[in-house]
């Protein structure tokens, strides 16, 4: 089986509408996966896919695919984090310099070293 393969089930377990359903394709997945594959799933991946496939964030409205269940992409997500400092209230620099000082930390440590 190659890389496809792999991504391809990954992607499909995140489109899962519910953990039953989830828990349900994962089994028959783990079935064809390599045994390697099944180990480095569950101790690196599973409780990521988890807590991102669309059933575990539809209710956070970030969905720009909803049936990938996809988010959106880092610029989309900059962009987001502005327009919600920008409703007109009044904020200090520093509240939008520490998040984009977090965003910058997190597209940098999880987003581009996966």
């Amino acid at each position: 089986m190659d890389e496809n393969f792999y991504a391809s089930t990954v992607r499909d377990l995140l489109s899962t509408a519910d953990e039953d359903q989830y828990l349900t394709m994962f089994a028959d997945m783990a079935e064809r996966w390599s045994p390697l594959f099944r180990e480095y799933y569950v101790k690196n991946i599973a409780a990521a896919v988890l807590s991102s496939a669309v059933y575990a964030i539809r209710h956070l409205d970030v969905l720009s695919v909803p049936y990938l269940g996809i988010t959106n992409n880092v610029s989309e997500s900059y962009n987001r984090v502005l327009k919600d400092f920008q409703n007109w209230k009044v904020r200090f620099c520093i509240q939008i310099i520490i998040i984009l000082c977090i965003n910058h930390r997190y597209t940098t440590s999880t987003v581009w070293n996966f």
